[in-house]
């Protein structure tokens, strides 16, 4: 299957193959928005897009954000992730055993094809590509590591939307996945006069973004930009959520983007001065009851790559799901990092 492949970039800033692009996204189940541009654009002003196609037929697609004139796939934190993902055609292909050979093949095509496209690789896939194996296995037969891919595996959480129960007082089956700590901060949220609401503000998270920010950020400006961005160009498809205390001060903010089924978790932000035990977990709650109205499955919490946040985004009840970073140098005078 391999040799009828073929890689064929394209670009999105003409009309007829953007809409061959998004075509593609429409009838896909992986999809998500981090492959639409109006999305990823916003983290890069270079980026390559690749058609996978046999016999002129699509198979999957292939995006990365770049830098050096193209020459260098890399990695960027507010893009998430980037990468491949399959067609319609064969993820709903009923035979397993015909859909799993498809995609180890294109998988295995694309492992093969991308050192001739960069110089350099780093990107993460989407949780749904679980058969990294030809990336495990390029140059199998080689002991020189720098011939190889590295493969980092990284963890986030998928909580269920369609079986979420909403809070009810007189109740506890909405408690039924959360940990005994989330139960009762939530409870003393609702028992409180804290107001939540959905805003437009996006300087006001962005203020609150860069002083929850400013001790650990590397590059906080270009963050900031590239989340203004953002909101700028993709804010129909963007939840941002506000929390106020009592005395009507803004506590803590999340923002999350949904599309294709699914909400992501991309940005939060508190008051460290003013915040309360509590309060976070009333704010993630709250917000999660306001995704669940708009008929969306799945949240993905986007990461719970560190103790701190994998015990808060764990306790909700999701599942803990791997994604795999991936990474590659062709230059000799380059080390993974």
């Amino acid at each position: 299957m391999s040799d009828a492949l073929s890689f064929k970039e394209i670009d999105l800033n003409t009309h007829s193959q953007l809409g061959i692009w998004m075509d593609f996204l429409a009838n896909s189940p992986q999809a998500s928005c981090f492959f639409e541009p109006h999305f990823f654009k916003n983290f890069s002003q270079e980026n390559r897009c690749f058609l996978i196609q046999k016999n002129h037929s699509i198979k999957a697609i292939f995006f990365g954000l770049t830098e050096n004139a193209g020459k260098n796939l890399v990695f960027k934190n507010g893009a998430i992730h980037s990468g491949f993902l399959f067609s319609g055609e064969i993820l709903n292909l009923k035979s397993k055993s015909k859909k799993n050979s498809q995609i180890y093949e294109i998988s295995n095509f694309i492992a093969e094809q991308l050192p001739n496209y960069f110089e350099t690789i780093d990107f993460c896939l989407i949780p749904e590509i679980v058969d990294i194996r030809p990336f495990q296995w390029f140059n199998y037969h080689s002991k020189n590591i720098d011939e190889k891919y590295k493969i980092t595996t990284r963890y986030t959480s998928f909580l269920n939307l369609k079986s979420l129960v909403e809070y009810n007082a007189k109740s506890d089956d909405w408690t039924q996945n959360l940990s005994t700590l989330r139960r009762r901060e939530i409870r003393k949220g609702f028992a409180n006069s804290f107001h939540f609401e959905e805003s437009k503000d996006i300087e006001a998270f962005l203020l609150l973004y860069k002083q929850a920010a400013s001790n650990y950020m590397d590059e906080l400006e270009n963050e900031i930009q590239s989340i203004r961005m953002l909101f700028e160009n993709y804010q129909d498809k963007l939840k941002l959520y506000f929390l106020y205390s009592e005395k009507k001060e803004l506590v803590t903010a999340n923002l999350f983007s949904f599309g294709f089924k699914k909400a992501h978790f991309l940005y939060g932000a508190s008051n460290k001065k003013i915040i309360e035990a509590g309060m976070g977990s009333y704010a993630m709650w709250k917000s999660i009851e306001s995704l669940k109205k708009l008929e969306l499955q799945v949240l993905d919490f986007e990461g719970i790559n560190s103790p701190e946040r994998g015990r808060f985004k764990l306790s909700f009840g999701g599942d803990l799901i791997a994604y795999y970073r991936i990474q590659y140098y062709n230059l000799t005078t380059k080390e993974l990092t």
